[in-house]
């Protein structure tokens, strides 16, 4: 199994599934990462991002679970920091919806445009539009491929070995960046400037079932799917929000 193949293999791993309900937690150590930019503070992206107020906090943690039934439906629940429900969003063919559990209000937008109902002939995948992005990059891994501002290079990916997670046969990837003196640092949600980045990628679908970016022997970010069904049979409404709030909650302008 050569580099190609598997770069050729993951960027269609959006082809292999159209529902799924996944569980993902981030870590992303801040104190680390902003010693990390620093190394790259010639790069402006770099300059900018060290300004950024996220810096006041040490550390970053994040989890989201994640209903999808493509191509619109879709449920979100937000945790920050985990264990902690602080939104859900969701919507499908006719309705985009948020309701937020501390102040039991609720928003819904009954119209908007919509999108063709074939999503194959869409440049990406509708649920980029809808899902955090670190969710996203996981279940669409072609994004490591695009080229964003300061791209100089492709990233290139190696196998390093294979394991056994969640149950699921997973490939053992690294992949070099080697950009990063002009590279967006902010480029993606779940591959932060590091000199290693190390991948696990489900053999079956070719979507990440982890990144970690590593500087030495420091952990930069982790993003790791704790749980993931494909194509489980959910009810359409189970993606309204009417299933999601009580009769206290207020809808916002009411």
């Amino acid at each position: 199994m050569n580099g190609d193949w598997l770069s050729s293999y993951i960027a269609e791993a959006d082809r292999r599934y159209e529902a799924m309900h996944i569980s993902v937690t981030q870590t992303v150590n801040l104190a680390i990462y902003k010693s990390v930019l620093k190394h790259w503070r010639m790069n402006p992206s770099a300059q900018a991002t060290l300004a950024s107020p996220m810096f006041r906090e040490s550390v970053r943690r994040s989890h989201w679970n994640v209903w999808l039934s493509r191509p619109y439906r879709r449920k979100i629940d937000y945790y920050r920091p985990p264990g902690m429900l602080i939104e859900m969003t969701g919507g499908d063919e006719s309705q985009y919806w948020q309701a937020f559990p501390a102040s039991k209000t609720y928003h819904v937008t009954e119209k908007y445009e919509q999108l063709p109902a074939d999503e194959a002939s869409a440049p990406w995948p509708y649920f980029r539009t809808w899902l955090p992005p670190a969710v996203s990059e996981l279940i669409y891994p072609a994004f490591i491929w695009e080229q964003p501002e300061g791209y100089r290079s492709d990233p290139v990916i190696s196998v390093t070995g294979s394991a056994k997670v969640l149950n699921r046969d997973v490939i053992v990837a690294s992949l070099d960046v080697a950009d990063w003196e002009t590279r967006a640092v902010s480029w993606s949600e779940t591959i932060f400037p590091a000199e290693h980045q190390e991948l696990l990628i489900d053999r079956e679908t070719g979507i990440l079932l982890r990144v970690r970016s590593m500087s030495g022997s420091r952990l930069v970010s982790s993003c790791t799917v704790d749980d993931i069904v494909f194509d489980d049979t959910v009810d359409p409404g189970f993606f309204s929000v009417l299933d999601w709030i009580g009769e206290d909650w207020i809808a916002d302008g009411k």
